[in-house]
């Protein structure tokens, strides 16, 4: 046999067909645009989604690192430069503290940073900076909550700041020139100064308590056997302390299965929407297929004849969809962050190459996996089944448990093509979860709930002479009656201090005395230590804190105390708080034990029940003793003085979060007095503010997406469905079955649709969500559902899938029943 070569007229039969359908064609590019163009879009803001929120974790711990040595010495320091798994080493060392400025008590740490913790630490968790790092000696680099403490709201680089010094060896007046200033979300009151002064201020780089070396890993992994490992070759003395995050990489592999399960999530939208339509599309061509084989055309050619289409066709889809992709990531969603977050005036996210690559290669993908069965069942079939099959999949059944009912006919109609009763239901629901997901995050991740999950309080007024020799007592009983009558305030929780004396600190304290002198004076307890506590008691005092009932019943639950609230109000119990890794286990032996203390020449004693483990801080003071903190209640202390006890600060609950009124009238009230300071929590959410709106549009927009991507499968492939019914429809009309009959089991396969998507939607998709949720919830945040979006959604879902079947076939009632049958 001769063998022909007939591929052009193969060509001009595909170019024929296209142009025989445009109805088709326009639609199938619309599903290839629209699914590139929503991957493109999702994943572009999706990774500018993560770098922002990123951003702001990394600034609200005020820098970058997973790793960390106190007072390093030379050799120590090379040795964890010779780790294999260091990437960046960089070296701080307080040197002075801010004590005054103009008269005002400011109390701000002065830090040297080298130039690795400054440039590969610390820039990057700033949100703002103005200026350079300081050179000369002179120069000081500021933070804006340093700033605004000083009383300094227009900060201008090279302005001259007069300040009152603390160095270790007393207080020096001198004048600072500001090289730039910064701003982060840590709230953290710190500057820094050049290396100059550093090394004239006579702290040393291997000071215990003022130096710390930071240490980046090259990777997030690190076990607590490495951990040990390294621990061990710096050969640390008894007093330092080393740690490296092993947490960090199991959070981190708890984020990418979240976000491989996302990304997961949203394909499969992708794919559904391009695979229905092109499924769909061949499906309904079975019966010209049929014909052309019954004039000789071969299995090979059919399959040619499909797949030359749809390469066409994705040409110009998969294009339009990127175009349209990079449209909305790099030009919609800027605009969007710009027009609607006042005082930004640029926003650019980060262009990733490889998401376009991605996203193209995947939509052929899917089209190739769309294409690629029903044109191998179309070619393999013969010419007399493909004539008699106009519905491939369809199987006929004469057999009813339901009878003749409309609720039943409507169940088995959406029954009757079992794979694209699964296509619909999979179209809705992958949307819906997609948006709970998405929708959660967002919700989840705001800045307010975050500060709550802090447990920052919603205002602090903090006296600025606490401390001092001379201490002012600005919270007196009137003060904190006028804060009470503020219309907004819930309650006002006075937090006081009373310095005592330790009568048997050698005694009583002895595990705690030997580690405290050598890490704050570098000296031996028993030979120079005992001795500097006879010479210099003033030095060496306690600190009884005073909480009201409120503050102790909160106490009382976050560490699980068995003291009774009469115990803690008669002063007989206390609770030792502010310790630190190096004096935890010398306290913890105080537990069950009495101490002795003096107050004006009176002896007393307190039962201790609790001693907080380190780092776990209730109301603290703003100034540190030689002996941890005693909580015991104001009553006491009351008692105790006979008057009205000093007030370190003042913690304000609102009736209602972030009211900005009764912020504004408190602020109002002490602005014009120098010894107080504040820390308001509405002014923290304020900082958060720009990265908050960033992450609700560019959060908003990938939810919206998604939503449309789901409700645009649902749309395409139910229409398709009923629209394939039409010769169906249009018999049962002939046959004497009402327009409204029709309709009404119309609206029950909607229902069907709209009960099952929607019921597996809430369980998966919200059970999915909390469980993404619950392996990225970093600050311990309590799960809230979004419920008025979700809501939302539920409600517009449903009505699509109420009202949707009906309006088509309402396209389709047009014609008469003979123009209907005559069509199909």
């Amino acid at each position: 046999m001769l063998k022909v070569n007939n591929r052009k007229v193969i060509k001009r039969l595909a170019r024929t067909q296209m142009k025989q359908q445009p109805l088709k064609n326009r639609l199938l590019v619309l599903a290839v645009a629209l699914a590139t163009m929503m991957l493109v879009a999702v994943f572009s803001i999706g990774i500018n989604y993560y770098t922002v929120l990123n951003q702001r974790n990394l600034s609200m711990y005020g820098s970058d690192y997973n790793g960390m040595l106190t007072g390093p010495t030379e050799e120590q320091i090379n040795v964890v430069k010779e780790m294999k798994k260091v990437k960046t080493v960089g070296m701080a060392v307080g040197s002075v503290t801010v004590a005054e400025y103009e008269g005002i008590a400011v109390g701000t740490s002065l830090v040297w940073a080298d130039e690795n913790h400054w440039q590969e630490q610390l820039q990057p968790v700033f949100i703002h900076l103005v200026g350079s790092y300081p050179q000369k000696k002179e120069e000081v680099m500021l933070s804006e909550k340093a700033l605004k403490k000083m009383g300094v709201t227009q900060p201008e680089v090279g302005m001259v700041l007069p300040m009152s010094l603390a160095y270790y060896d007393g207080l020096r007046d001198e004048e600072m020139i500001l090289s730039g200033y910064f701003n982060d979300y840590s709230g953290k009151n710190r500057g820094f100064i050049s290396k100059t002064f550093y090394q004239q201020s006579g702290i040393k780089s291997d000071d215990l308590d003022r130096s710390r070396l930071y240490i980046n890993f090259s990777t997030p992994f690190i076990s607590e056997q490495e951990e040990a490992e390294m621990e061990e070759s710096l050969k640390l003395n008894k007093y330092q302390h080393f740690f490296a995050d092993t947490e960090m990489g199991d959070m981190l592999f708890k984020v990418a299965v979240s976000v491989i399960a996302i990304a997961g999530v949203i394909m499969i939208s992708g794919y559904l929407l391009i695979y229905n339509i092109v499924y769909i599309s061949l499906r309904k061509e079975v019966l010209y297929f049929g014909l052309l084989k019954t004039i000789g055309t071969t299995s090979r050619q059919i399959r040619e004849i499909v797949f030359r289409q749809i390469i066409l066709l994705s040409m110009i889809g998969i294009p339009a969809g990127l175009i349209l992709g990079a449209g909305i990531s790099n030009y919609l969603i800027p605009k969007l962050v710009v027009t609607m977050i006042p005082g930004v005036v640029s926003f650019r996210g980060e262009f990733q190459p490889v998401i376009y690559v991605l996203a193209g290669f995947f939509s052929l993908l899917t089209i190739f996996i769309s294409v690629a069965k029903p044109a191998k069942s179309i070619a393999q079939m013969s010419p007399v089944e493909a004539v008699k099959q106009e519905d491939m999949g369809v199987k006929q059944s004469n057999k009813s448990k339901t009878g003749s009912s409309i609720r039943g006919m409507a169940w088995r109609n959406v029954f009757r093509n079992k794979k694209q009763a699964i296509l619909v239901f999979l179209s809705l629901f992958i949307g819906m979860t997609s948006f709970t997901v998405v929708s959660s995050i967002i919700k989840n991740n705001n800045a307010k709930k975050i500060l709550e999950a802090l447990e920052v309080s919603d205002m602090e007024l903090l006296n600025r002479s606490s401390g001092d020799d001379n201490q002012v007592q600005v919270f007196s009983k009137d003060f904190i009656s006028q804060i009470e009558s503020i219309k907004g305030v819930k309650a006002v929780h006075p937090v006081s201090a009373l310095n005592i004396d330790i009568t048997k600190p050698h005694e009583q304290f002895s595990a705690y005395l030997k580690p405290e002198f050598e890490m704050a004076y570098g000296v031996d307890y028993e030979k120079e230590g005992r001795q500097m506590m006879i010479d210099r008691p003033e030095n060496f005092f306690g600190t009884l804190v005073g909480l009201d009932s409120q503050q102790f019943q909160q106490m009382k639950k976050k560490f699980q105390l068995t003291i009774s609230e009469k115990e803690f109000h008669e002063g007989r119990v206390g609770v030792i708080a502010r310790t630190l890794e190096h004096n935890y286990q010398g306290l913890k032996a105080l537990e069950n034990q009495r101490i002795d203390y003096r107050f004006e020449n009176r002896l007393l004693e307190i039962n201790i029940d609790y001693v907080t483990k380190p780092f776990e801080l209730f109301d603290s003071i703003q100034y540190n003793g030689f002996f941890p903190e005693i909580y015991v209640s104001n009553q006491y202390l009351d008692r105790l003085t006979g008057s009205e006890t000093f007030v370190d600060h003042l913690v304000i609950d609102y009736q209602q979060a972030y009211d900005q009124e009764t912020d504004l009238e408190i602020l109002s009230m002490i602005k014009e007095n120098k010894h107080i300071d504040h820390e308001s929590k509405i002014e923290r959410y304020e900082n958060m503010k720009e990265s908050e709106n960033q992450l609700l549009i560019m959060g908003t927009v990938i939810a919206f997406v998604l939503a449309l991507l789901g409700l645009l499968n649902y749309i395409n492939v139910l229409s398709t469905s009923i629209f394939s019914r039409s010769k169906d429809l249009a018999v049962l009309s002939s046959i004497g079955m009402t327009t409204q009959q029709i309709k009404k089991m119309l609206l029950h396969e909607g229902m069907i649709y709209a009960g099952i998507s929607l019921l597996f939607s809430v369980i998966v998709g919200n059970s999915l969500s909390y469980l993404i949720f619950s392996l990225t919830n970093v600050y311990e945040i309590t799960y809230e559902a979004p419920l008025t979006m979700l809501l939302l959604l539920y409600f517009f879902a449903a009505w699509i899938c109420l009202f949707l079947p009906n309006l088509v076939y309402r396209f389709i009632h047009r014609d008469s029943v003979v123009d209907q049958l005559r069509n199909n």
